[in-house]
């Protein structure tokens, strides 16, 4: 009996809206969500014992099921349904790029690949601006010999691990360059970004390379010293924020869509290069990876291992480096998809190395492999929508089946590394950034950490995160501490710098 009424309450809400449109219905009374009901400014003058119109209700009602929501949850008002509605419609048609951090590189290696490209139509361009136009025309240029060059590869080389991910990276590219394109052919692309992006065409189809590079630094992260230049992170207030002037700001950290099309620009410019090389090499660029962490090997003392980033860490890539000091011209490189900001060798197998990333991932790797292998392991548990940056990592030499690690989130983790996953999480011991941890050589259960908030806590990871810190020292510098380290043979005893 319940269906039929459902039935007859959606024949209804039919009949009702095909009268509308038969009587001509007014287009102003359409919002801006396209739900053709009330506005906004109206909705929130309702109570929620106010009772919607019949007609709108059932309006409601058939555009819920539409998106697969119920009709009415437990104790739902008239106007809390309606807001419901609002919400998820605007939900919905946002950009799929925009929903949050997807690793879309894994997703295109295990999506079949179609045999055959579907064609670019061709397109009216008369109606872009020049600029707009040249851009469009050098993405689709790098784009097409890019793919073409994939192409030519033999079957066997398609098939490898390596292949796969030079075709998953070019598909990537294609899928996050979606938007930009689409910005540029409707106009609405922000008018500093375009410009930037022309000068990179531009210089890029003459083969200036490097100046090429200068004018994506500039698009990335700003001219302005690191960190004042980076508004967006939110890490904390800086001295004269508001004079910071927009060709400051690091445009890549606006949002997550433009920070993936703007990363992707720098695939382009280095595909440019290989492809079309210029015979002068002052106008070739080179990715250079800046050393942020080393640490020799507990086993082999010829053994160092360097986490390094690029570009300041804030885009690009990074590689974990291991050096044999005996061989320095066999060292091993693995690349990461973000920055690599810290190592940590495993006490108990000597061919583990743990890499923490920009993207708050954890790095497996297994250095009897050859350079360029992927990981082995992925460990994540830092996972907050920006400050996801592992700043320390470091295994405990006491326990070796714990690795602690403290990030830019505000979040330290204790992993059970046999089980693969975070054995205790401590949230809210620190008011700022967590910038290094560090184990006691003399008690297995403590951990001690440092960060932006002047404040060195003493964590007893026995007690569990219901418990307090075992101690606490709050001020201990002027500013942010920066690292720490406990004394080797002095019990108790730790020094920190900042």
């Amino acid at each position: 009996a319940r269906i039929s009424e459902l039935h007859k309450e959606i024949e209804h809400g039919k009949q009702m809206r095909s009268k509308r449109k038969h009587d001509g219905g007014n287009s102003d009374d359409q919002n801006s969500n396209g739900l053709g009901l009330l506005s906004i400014e109206d909705i929130d003058s309702w109570t929620d014992e106010t009772l919607m119109d019949e007609e709108d209700l059932y309006e409601v009602f058939e555009q819920l099921r539409a998106i697969g929501e119920p009709c009415t949850l437990f104790g739902e008002s008239d106007k809390g349904r309606y807001l419901r509605l609002v919400g998820m419609s605007s939900r919905a048609t946002q950009d799929d790029d925009e929903c949050g951090q997807t690793n879309v590189l894994q997703q295109v290696m295990h999506e079949e690949a179609p045999a055959v490209e579907a064609p670019v139509q061709a397109e009216d361009e008369g109606s872009l601006k020049p600029e707009d136009r040249e851009i469009i025309r050098w993405i689709r240029r790098v784009l097409k010999a890019w793919e073409t060059e994939l192409g030519a590869r033999p079957d066997e080389m398609k098939q490898t691990a390596a292949g796969r991910n030079l075709t998953a990276q070019y598909r990537q590219t294609k899928q996050y360059l979606k938007p930009l394109l689409s910005r540029l052919k409707t106009g609405s692309l922000d008018e500093e970004i375009q410009t930037k992006l022309h000068s990179i065409a531009k210089l890029s189809n003459m083969k200036k390379y490097r100046e090429a590079n200068e004018f994506y630094m500039l698009l990335a992260i700003g001219d302005a010293p690191w960190p004042v230049g980076v508004t967006q992170w939110g890490i904390q207030d800086r001295a004269a924020n508001d004079k910071i002037g927009s060709n400051q700001c690091a445009h890549i950290l606006n949002d997550e869509t433009t920070r993936k099309y703007i990363q992707c620009v720098k695939r382009l410019i280095t595909k440019s290069q290989e492809m079309w090389p210029t015979d002068d090499p002052s106008d070739m660029t080179t990715t250079h990876f800046a050393g942020y962490s080393c640490q020799f090997s507990p086993f082999n003392s010829t053994l160092l291992g360097v986490a390094t980033a690029q570009y300041y860490g804030i885009v690009g890539n990074g590689k974990l480096v291991v050096v044999d000091l005996s061989r320095p011209a066999q060292s091993r490189e693995y690349l990461t998809k973000d920055g690599c900001f810290d190592l940590a060798w495993a006490e108990d197998n000597d061919n583990i190395v743990f890499a923490g990333t920009g993207d708050g991932s954890i790095k497996v790797f297994d250095i009897t492999s050859p350079s360029g292998n992927l990981p082995i392991a992925n460990l994540v548990g830092h996972t907050a929508e920006f400050l996801t940056r592992i700043a320390w990592i470091e295994c405990n030499a006491m326990v070796p089946t714990l690795l602690g690690s403290v990030g830019w989130d505000r979040v330290i983790n204790v992993w059970d590394l046999p089980k693969g996953s975070v054995g205790l999480r401590l949230e809210g011991r620190h008011a700022g950034v967590i910038y290094a941890c560090s184990w006691s050589p003399r008690n297995a259960s403590w951990l001690a950490t440092v960060g932006g908030d002047a404040k060195i806590c003493v964590h007893d990871i026995k007690a569990g995160n219901q418990t307090p810190p075992a101690v606490v020292i709050p001020h201990a510098h002027d500013g942010e501490i920066l690292s720490c380290d406990w004394h080797k043979y002095a019990d108790g005893v730790i020094v920190t710098a900042g």
